[in-house]
């Protein structure tokens, strides 16, 4: 029985990342609100009121400067221009912050409310246009803000102490807001996007390059056979059109040239479908590591004969594209050992990307394929949910028992009409499939 893995929709690991930095390009707004809240704080009663009137301004320009990022972001990532409104709610929202706080503050400080106004509301202002400013301008133009800060505190009398705080503050932050916290971020974030996108196009570009080989190595095969096939039918139609001797002969060339096309074509294909188990193993590996799976293989029996290590390098071809392709695995292991009973090898895939509550047989092709190539060679295949794992075990004969079997298999095989043994009918090689219209996208579905 075959089992369907229903995946719960989780994020990967790309997502996941994009999510988290996101989130917290978003939670460095909050500062913004605690920062004015502060302007309006002070020693008297009733100070409450203010604070929280304070906050309110506050988290209505953070409001804004989020909406900002969030268009910046779209700009930055994706190319998508950026809306003319959100540049004028940006002004506007700084300029009516500031004159709420010229208009609140009164007389306690009214100087320090506006230079502590100044910089937080220039800061967060320049934060949220960090992903479409480069890294040079957002310093300059910090810069630029902490220097009218520091000569509107020199201007204002401060002097000993708290001079030297104002102009450390006032140099630290807006740096540490726009250029660190703003523009690396966003950076670390474009890094994330591209190596996502450089990954996709890898795998595009290996497929495109395999088939390319292949329709290569067809033509090149198949091409000039077809011209000669074509040329002596030509010539036959003509000789048999003038009642001259020789059409049948001509027609027999072509028969036999014909037959000699097909071997060669089943010979190519028979190339192309030959799997090794050590080059299947190392290519499992890469695979799974590439998607962000940890894969683990251990190797602890005495490998079989030819014909067996073939069908169990198509296990791991199998089940390792299966994994990628529908699940959610973080980690899956292949573990090539010996049976119970010492006269068998075998090997057992587990991965993690299954929901708790997957238990629907289905059938699929895949394996399907699979249990025959094992009952051709005297294996089995079982699939399994073991412990919140998906487990699928291939059985094969040992080193002593697969030898015999081979030799009375061959023997035993059929023959086509010219003596030659028929390559026998073989499922498609399976690829990661990059169809959006995949009917199985979505759940975990083994083919």
């Amino acid at each position: 029985m075959e089992l369907r893995q229903v995946s719960r929709p989780r994020r990967n690991q790309t997502d996941s990342l994009d999510l988290l930095i996101r989130g917290t390009l978003y939670s460095i707004l909050l500062f913004e609100v605690v920062l004015l809240a502060q302007v309006f704080a002070g020693d008297g009663d009733g100070q409450g009121g203010r604070v929280a009137l304070g906050a309110l301004l506050g988290l209505a320009h953070a409001a804004v400067c989020g909406l900002v990022l969030r268009g910046s972001l779209a700009t930055m990532l994706r190319g998508e221009p950026m809306d003319r409104r959100l540049w004028w709610a940006l002004g506007g929202a700084a300029v009516v912050m500031v004159a709420a706080i010229l208009a609140l503050q009164g007389g306690d400080d009214l100087a320090g409310g506006i230079r502590l106004s100044l910089l937080v509301v220039g800061s967060f202002s320049l934060y949220a246009v960090s992903p479409i400013r480069s890294a040079r301008r957002l310093t300059l133009a910090s810069l630029l803000l902490s220097f009218a800060v520091v000569a509107l505190a020199v201007g204002d009398g401060v002097a000993g102490e708290d001079v030297v705080l104002i102009v450390l503050f006032s140099f630290l932050w807006p740096l540490f807001v726009v250029v660190v916290a703003g523009r690396m971020t966003c950076w670390m974030l474009l890094l994330v996007w591209q190596l996502d996108a450089a990954r996709t196009a890898q795998a595009q570009l290996a497929v495109a390059e395999e088939r390319l080989r292949f329709s290569r190595d067809l033509h090149d095969v198949v091409g000039r056979t077809l011209s000669v096939v074509a040329v002596k039918s030509e010539l036959a139609a003509e000789l048999a059109r003038r009642g001259l001797d020789g059409a049948a002969e001509q027609m027999l060339e072509v028969r036999q040239i014909a037959q000699d096309s097909l071997r060669e074509v089943r010979t190519l294909a028979v190339g192309y479908r030959t799997a090794d188990l050590d080059a299947e193993l190392a290519g499992a590996r890469s695979l799974l590591r590439s998607a962000g799976i940890d894969a683990r293989t251990t190797m602890l029996a005495e490998l079989p004969g030819p014909a067996e290590r073939e069908v169990l390098a198509w296990v791991v071809r199998e089940t390792t594209t299966n994994v990628v392709r529908h699940s959610d695995a973080r980690r899956c292991t292949l573990d090539l050992m010996q049976g119970d009973d010492d006269t068998t090898v075998l090997l057992v895939v587990t991965n993690d990307g299954i929901a708790p509550d997957a238990s629907a047989p289905v059938s699929g092709s895949g394996l399907t394929g699979l249990r025959e190539r094992l009952s051709a060679v005297g294996g089995r295949l079982d699939v399994r949910v073991e412990g919140g794992t998906f487990v699928v075990s291939a059985t094969v004969p040992g080193l002593a028992d697969s030898a015999g079997d081979h030799a009375e298999r061959s023997g035993a095989a059929t023959r086509d009409a010219d003596g030659r043994s028929p390559v026998p009918s073989e499922p498609t090689s399976p690829t990661v499939s990059t169809d959006a219209t995949d009917p199985t996208d979505g759940a975990m579905h083994r083919d």
